[in-house]
């Protein structure tokens, strides 16, 4: 598992930021038994996670799919354009998946209170 990471909820378009394992061990919500079957975890290798509750809380069972940089990136403008009504989303590009996850972490900072 390489951080950043992602947490996308089945069904809907919203993307959490996550900056490091610390954040999600530490994060009430994150570590709530309130994940479906579907619910993955991105990390900054595109490697894909399932998150199940276990004795020891919510532990990330790693999937044998992988995203790629395209799939990263519409994702982000689905979430863009769900969360602000983005009309200029196809706009966005990155090089790396790292470049994705930094415009995530800046997003997710603008959302903050």
């Amino acid at each position: 598992m390489r951080w950043p990471a992602l947490l996308s909820y089945v069904g809907d378009n919203e993307l959490v930021f996550i900056a490091n394992q610390s954040e999600w061990m530490s994060d009430s919500d994150l570590q709530s038994p309130h994940f479906d079957e579907g619910d993955r975890i991105i990390d900054t290798d595109g490697c894909l996670y399932q998150p199940e509750k276990s004795e020891k809380g919510i532990e990330l069972v790693k999937l044998e799919e992988k995203y790629t940089l395209e799939d990263l990136v519409g994702l982000v403008q689905a979430h863009m354009f769900e969360q602000a009504g983005a009309t200029c989303v196809s706009k966005v590009g990155a090089t790396s998946i790292d470049q994705l996850m930094t415009i995530m972490e800046a997003l997710s900072e603008y959302d903050k209170p």
